[in-house]
């Protein structure tokens, strides 16, 4: 058995050796049985804020870059109620280290001092011996598998500082006391019987409910439900964490209460046959924090899968056709908006600074955009795909438009680029239809194949001199843009010179008006 453990765990996969898993229920919150509590400890949590062991000695500790202290391991340690302190050589004592007590079979204790933030990935697996943990109310993040297989223990009461709780991190401890309540698991808080969902009580149910009272969905809590189609997840859950609803195969409805702020990397990653997302408020789904790759349910790549791409997001029950963005978002996170295929209008205000990568990738019914001053980056591949985008208004704020930007925008036929902007970012606007385009006199860098296959443009109207044009850098494969007319921009028309030049201003309504060579408008 110790062989067989000792390879497991020494695996750097061992994240997908032991997952959790369960399955969520209905639009509205499904019947289910009455809460219930489960596993060998007792009725009270209480227990675990009795033990207060004495600080440790010959522990042995690691000096980390930010100039506190981890325990690494049991060093020369022979206690077996284990007391973590708060500082050691003068300085703070903040985490428990990946893998610091793996296999120790003789703790049956421990207590850690307030300011330890973290406990490490596998910190206490397969301690079999372990009974009784104090966690102080300083964790932030209790690593994956970091009190599995710990056969003995019975219970843990969960601080309500906590915004992470890894993988299996109490899977197969066999005594450990949890509540019970819509076919999942939960960790209590001092204060909260239902703190932390941290699984299902089977994978195998279609129905699921998560308890008004949760703070957290931990990692992979509901991975692999492949029986679920829809959970609602009610609005006081803050915390969503990673790969949570991961792999469940036949959930097509999501509903994201109004009190969702962060979701996890990949949390509804494989989720093949989601169809809706359903939120009460726009404002409060701009200001989630979504990790990285298919955090945010609606973000799906079909380059890379063969997902149901049209998934739908409702507001309040209806579809977003056009919309404003509220006063007070700031940014607007990666794909965000992704393929929403009904969306013909966007407005951002100036309170918005970044729009974010693939924020509105394949909005194909999107037809106009109006980006408040605000706004300083247009993100890779922000705008891609939109094909029939035709109107873009620019903020005087944005300085960089990156790669991708507006790439095959296709009805794209003409666009004006601010004073502010400086950088425009490789394919940028390759595959537009564009005839026209104005450039600000501060752009001073222009990517390869910004213009590519731009084969219509016949017009470029520069907001600086001719010797300003020639300092820009300008990458290869933007042959249109070169074959172009370059228009300079000259403000009044006594200034207008008679050489021949061409030379632009701008008309009463904002329009572009080309001078004429004999001063003539």
């Amino acid at each position: 058995m110790k062989k067989k453990l000792w390879g497991l765990f020494t695996t750097l996969f061992l994240c997908f050796a032991f997952t959790l898993g369960f399955t969520v229920g209905g639009c509205t919150t499904p019947e289910v049985p009455n809460s219930s509590s489960s596993g060998g400890g007792s009725d009270s949590t209480d227990e675990t804020y009795e033990i207060d062991n004495p600080d440790s000695n010959g522990l042995k500790y690691k000096l980390l870059t930010d100039d506190t202290y981890e325990v690494s391991g049991i060093g020369s340690c022979r206690d077996t109620d284990i007391g973590i302190p708060s500082s050691y050589n003068g300085k703070a004592v903040t985490s428990i280290g990946d893998s610091a007590f793996i296999m120790n079979e003789s703790i049956t204790s421990v207590t850690m001092s307030e300011g330890i933030t973290t406990i490490g990935n596998r910190a206490f697996v397969a301690c079999k011996n372990l009974t009784r943990v104090k966690l102080p109310e300083s964790v932030t993040t209790v690593g994956d598998q970091a009190f599995m297989i710990c056969d003995n223990l019975t219970s843990v009461t969960i601080p309500e500082s906590i915004n992470s709780i890894g993988e299996s991190a109490f899977s197969d401890c066999a005594l450990l006391k949890t509540k019970e309540y819509g076919n999942a698991k939960y960790l209590a808080s001092k204060t909260n019987d239902y703190f932390a969902l941290i699984g299902t009580t089977n994978k195998s149910f279609d129905s699921y409910g998560i308890h008004k009272d949760t703070k957290i969905i931990a990692n992979l809590a509901f991975e692999n439900c492949d029986s679920m189609e829809s959970i609602v997840i009610p609005d006081n859950v803050p915390l969503i964490g990673s790969y949570a609803f991961y792999s469940c195969g036949r959930l097509n409805s999501v509903t994201i209460g109004k009190g969702v702020k962060s979701i996890g990397d990949s949390a509804f990653d494989k989720c093949i046959s989601l169809k809706e997302v359903h939120v009460k408020d726009l404002a409060d789904w701009c200001n989630i924090s979504f990790g990285a790759n298919l955090a945010n349910p609606i973000y799906r790549r079909d380059t890379a899968t063969s997902f149901n791409n049209n998934i739908k997001l409702y507001v309040n029950n209806e579809t977003l056709t056009e919309i404003t963005i509220p006063d007070g978002v700031t940014s607007i996170g990666s794909g965000l908006f992704y393929n929403c295929p009904d969306l013909q209008s966007v407005v951002i205000p100036d309170s918005v600074t970044s729009i974010g990568r693939e924020a509105f990738y394949g909005c194909n019914a999107l037809t106009s955009v109006t980006i408040g001053d605000g706004v300083t980056t247009i993100d890779k591949d922000a705008f891609n795909r939109c094909r029939n985008l035709t109107s873009i208004k620019m903020g005087k704020g944005v300085t960089k438009i990156e790669e991708k930007a507006f790439y095959w925008c296709w009805n794209l036929k003409s666009v004006e680029i601010p004073d502010t902007v400086t950088f425009l970012g490789k394919q940028a606007f390759e595959g537009c239809s564009l005839t026209s385009v104005a450039i600000g006199n501060g752009i001073t860098s222009i990517g390869e194949r910004v213009f590519y296959d731009c084969d219509n443009l016949t017009s470029v109207y520069y907001g600086g001199t001719a010797d300003d044009w020639a300092d820009i850098q300008i990458a290869s494969y933007n042959n249109p843009f070169h074959s172009a007319t370059v228009y300079y921009y000259i403000e009044k028309e006594e200034n207008v010179p008679t050489d021949g030049g061409k030379y632009w201003h701008y008309g009463e309504n904002g329009e572009i008006v080309v001078w004429q060579k004999n001063n003539e408008s």
